[in-house]
């Protein structure tokens, strides 16, 4: 697949493969420097249990390797935190992108030093749900599941795709975009 042709936004969520696209496009053992990024995944092995060096996969299959993994504020390294995510957890995390070449020459476009982004998706109907922690419990669902609470978060309608149900694309203010399945 070809890169994109534009840097990816920071602050915004991307899917595995994407990240992967624009990390190809960084130099060899280049980062993304200040600029960070959301994902989410399940994971699928803890290679460190000292650093939080893991596999994570999501939901098409595409598999994503975490370099380290931090509390929500960068201060507590992984085997530290006091509740740690295990094997099988999905996780929205936060971080930069690496393109590392080992000692072989082989090419890991991976998350480096991410933050795992504990705090759950609100339950108040005070406080809004942001668009990457909802990826991130819809990721967490069988296919095909629903959950029995009910969540709101904030946008702007980017697309609509049904008039007669109100299916629509909604971005919020750093360009993550949800899928709304009907409004009533």
């Amino acid at each position: 697949p070809e890169p994109p042709s534009e840097p990816l936004t920071p602050n915004k969520y991307y899917t595995f493969e994407e990240l992967t696209k624009y990390g190809k496009t960084l130099a060899d053992n280049e980062d993304t420097g200040a600029d960070m990024f959301y994902s989410a995944g399940k994971i699928t092995s803890i290679l460190s249990e000292t650093y939080g060096n893991m596999l994570l996969v999501d939901n098409e299959g595409n598999t994503f390797m975490l370099y380290g993994l931090y509390s929500s504020d960068g201060s507590v390294r992984f085997d530290a935190m006091m509740d740690k995510p295990e094997v099988g957890d999905t996780i929205l995390v936060y971080g930069k992108i690496k393109k590392y070449v080992n000692s072989n020459g082989e090419v890991l476009i991976e998350f480096v030093g991410a933050r795992l982004m504990d705090e759950p998706v609100p339950d108040s109907k005070d406080t809004p749900a942001t668009i990457p922690q909802l990826i991130a419990l819809c990721m967490s669902l069988d296919g095909g599941a629903e959950t029995s609470e009910k969540y709101y978060f904030v946008g702007k309608i980017k697309e609509i795709v049904s008039t007669i149900y109100g299916n629509c694309y909604v971005t919020d203010e750093n360009g993550n975009e949800f899928y709304v399945y009907g409004i009533y």
